[in-house]
């Protein structure tokens, strides 16, 4: 997992409500893969340049205490494929 070992290097924090899997990669090319179950979390760094989720359904996106709507876009709503220009929208870049 990305380091985030300092509270300001938190970026995304994504919280399961079902089952669904993870692939992150940030700047560094460092990369995270994980299978969530409801009820788990998972804090990324800050940095992200690729993040891809399985079943966007069963998740909630954080960025900055504030939940991000990201369902709709999803082109099929399961999976999620989001790129370093898209991730930068979410963050408010």
């Amino acid at each position: 997992m990305p380091p985030t070992s300092r509270r300001s290097d938190i970026g995304f924090v994504i919280h399961a409500n079902g089952l669904c899997w993870v692939f992150a990669r940030d700047a560094s090319g460092r990369e995270t893969e994980v299978t969530l179950r409801a009820g788990e979390d998972l804090q990324l760094a800050r940095d992200l340049n690729y993040l891809a989720i399985g079943d966007v359904t069963a998740i909630e996106l954080r960025f900055g205490n504030q939940t991000r709507d990201i369902v709709g876009l999803a082109k099929d709503r399961r999976v999620l494929r989001l790129n370093q220009t898209e991730l930068s929208r979410l963050r408010g870049e």
